[in-house]
């Protein structure tokens, strides 16, 4: 799903484990009215509060938050136009949950993170994070992402309406520090006449499982996740000038950020960082007319410059050559890749994840593995996020174990080994005797494809929606060794689960078990 873009700034008790992830009422006063809030809390910390806002809640200045007005196509937007029904703030809930495990163990935390959830008539969700610093919008630093990393404190708002932002001239009315989180859930997504009012969203039985599940509906906790992804950071904070000149309506650039940000990380097709205010170009020849531009407007010349750009391919050719041109890389990324690499646009061979690249203005805030959550891709097998997705996070600053939810991950191609690692509960860092409780937790991942990997580590999970290995790629081969044990015992695991591909080959001389309610083997 796409965030809340269209044409404003692109910025950047239900259920309970044993883990400590809780939900909770409301703790701030509320007038009386039908908006509902949620605290979702880990081991005693509360991480997120958040606020549903329906039709019945309707002001214009709640709705304008929500891109009411807004045209996108020919399509006039019209927000807050519905409820969303108790089992679909469950399931958007537990979206919440699943970040919460994430973030939860390794967050400095204060105060909550605020979000604001309301409907509009898009066919589409979408989510976006307003951080200000001293009434100035800001990425550096996110103070979003400071919340849950530095214990940093800003102004929780009872209402919507209270938010210091105008929407319609994306200005921020405040001097203090500020940062929420905005989500729209919109309407015929998909097909479903349960519990969603056939607004195409689906609330499943099930906590957790490692793939999809619905057909006609969609998922919207899988959804929440993704949306929950972007506000979190995973997004190039982009805007544009409006011109006329060289065949050009406008000219995109960067904003400002911090080191650890998400765009510090993007390289173009020849392998340039991303700067803040680098102009984004498509092709290396639209250097020429910047510099054209800029001396027929030496006032911008403070901002920008023809040394720094960042050029991405805009061309239909260039999403289907297979090539990339445009990436995240970090150090983070690198080691969970293992050696994998991706062919950059100009044939060297790049360690980083694949992003998107333009959709009528410049994307780049999808990260591009095949059928992954953070993806732009009309269908994902996954519905959560890979290891290497989680080794972004790190790069940008977050406090995440990866290896609480990956025992080990093969993005490589063409490979022959023996995985003695094996996957168990975590304690301090390290594995340590037990189950390992993680939600969608996996103990082998193998994303390449014509591998041929022998399985020697035990695997004992039981999380919600665990699996002990999973098989994606094409043409592979996976041996569990003789006196290897695989357990996945939870909740829809799935012991050995070949999620996508075809031409595999499974041979199984140890043990493998899926014993929980609805196994799939």
């Amino acid at each position: 799903m796409k965030k809340l873009l269209s044409a404003r700034k692109k910025k950047a008790i239900l259920f309970a484990v044993a883990a400590g992830i809780c939900v909770s009422g409301a703790v701030l006063p509320q007038p009386a009215e039908a908006v509902e809030q949620f605290n979702i809390d880990w081991d005693g910390k509360t991480l997120f509060n958040i606020k549903y806002y329906g039709s019945s809640d309707y002001t214009a200045r709640r709705a304008s938050f929500f891109q009411d007005g807004e045209t996108i196509n020919g399509f006039t937007i019209h927000a807050l136009n519905y409820d969303l029904t108790s089992a679909i703030k469950t399931r958007l809930n537990e979206g919440f949950r699943w970040w919460a495990e994430i973030l939860g163990p390794g967050a400095n935390i204060s105060e909550p993170a605020q979000y604001f959830v309301g409907t509009n008539d898009l066919a589409n969700a979408g989510a976006i994070s307003m951080s200000a610093r001293n009434g100035k919008e800001t990425r550096n630093p996110d103070l979003f992402k400071e919340i849950f990393q530095s214990g940093q404190r800003v102004k929780q708002f009872n209402n919507l309406e209270d938010v210091p932002y105008d929407s319609p001239t994306q200005k921020v009315l405040t001097t203090d520090d500020m940062a929420v989180g905005l989500v729209g859930i919109g309407q015929y997504v998909g097909t479903s006449p349960v519990d969603d009012g056939g607004y195409g969203f689906v609330k499943p039985e099930y906590y957790a499982s490692p793939t999809p599940q619905n057909i006609l509906g969609v998922d919207i906790a899988a959804v929440m996740f993704h949306e929950i992804g972007h506000s979190l950071g995973i997004g190039a904070s982009t805007n544009k000038l409006s011109i006329n000149f060289a065949g050009q309506d406008s000219i995109f650039y960067f904003d400002d950020f911090d080191e650890k940000n998400y765009a510090a990380h993007l390289y173009d097709q020849y392998g340039r960082q991303a700067k803040p205010h680098a102009v984004i170009l498509a092709s290396q020849e639209g250097i020429s007319s910047l510099a054209a531009y800029l001396e027929e407007n030496p006032d911008k010349k403070s901002l920008y410059s023809t040394d720094n750009v960042f050029v991405v391919n805009s061309t239909q050719e260039a999403r289907k050559s297979g090539k990339v041109y445009a990436y995240f890389a970090g150090e983070n990324v690198t080691e969970a890749l293992g050696g994998k690499t991706f062919t950059r646009a100009d044939g060297q061979q790049i360690s980083g994840i694949p992003v998107n690249l333009w959709e009528g203005e410049p994307d780049l805030s999808h990260l591009e593995l095949a059928r992954s959550m953070m993806s732009h891709q009309n269908y994902r097998s996954y519905v959560n996020f890979m290891e290497v997705e989680l080794a972004a996070l790190q790069d940008m600053g977050y406090t995440i174990d990866r290896k609480n939810f990956y025992g080990r991950s093969i993005y490589a191609d063409g490979l022959t080994l023996t995985n003695t690692q094996g996957y168990s509960a975590r304690k301090n860092g390290a594995y340590v005797d037990g189950y390992n409780h993680s939600t969608l937790g996996v103990g082998l991942h193998v994303y390449g494809s014509h591998n041929n990997i022998t399985q020697a580590g035990n695997i004992f999970a039981d999380g919600e929606g665990a699996v002990g290995v999973r098989v994606d790629g094409i043409n592979n081969t996976l041996t569990v060794a003789k006196g290897t044990e695989i357990h996945a015992d939870g909740n829809y695991n799935d012991g050995v689960l070949i999620a996508y591909g075809k031409n595999h080959n499974v041979n199984i001389a140890g043990t493998v078990t899926a014993t929980g309610k609805a196994e799939m083997r």
